[in-house]
């Protein structure tokens, strides 16, 4: 099977896991806040939650900006890794980032989701970073 040629836009539900059990508290925040991932692990700057099995790390092998980025861990086909921030923001914001993928469907894919709703994915390997923007809708 090709990959596809473009971002996926159909829409795909997916609950949190119970791994997030904190958040930015963005209530009174007016200006953007950054984290750059330049430490050896992903405690020390945004609340960052990864799944158990398959969880993401600091590396300097692959990096957009600055020495470091996260990376996820190698999945097979039908595993997942994971990595989650839970932002609280009643005024609504942006997510900036940029995203980098080696995935190919059907084996596997890269989807970014906001409350539970996929907002953009991917079933093909990009062709090195991709910056994306993402709205954030007002709520908590």
């Amino acid at each position: 099977i090709p990959p596809t040629k473009k971002p996926t836009s159909s829409p795909t539900t997916y609950t949190l896991p119970p791994v997030v059990n904190s958040a930015i508290n963005a209530n009174k925040i007016t200006s953007v806040i950054e984290d750059d991932f330049e430490r050896s692990s992903l405690e020390g700057g945004f609340p960052w939650h990864t799944s158990t099995d398959f969880p993401w790390s600091i590396v300097a092998t692959e990096k957009n900006s600055g020495s470091k980025s996260a990376r996820s861990s190698p999945v097979g086909r039908g595993e997942q890794s994971d990595l989650h921030i839970a932002i609280s923001s009643p005024l609504g914001g942006a997510l900036y980032f940029y995203l980098k993928t080696e995935v190919q469907m059907p084996h596997s894919g890269c989807y970014v989701n906001i409350d539970g709703f996929s907002k953009t994915g991917y079933t093909y390997s990009t062709n090195g970073w991709v910056d994306l923007n993402l709205e954030i809708e007002p709520g908590d």
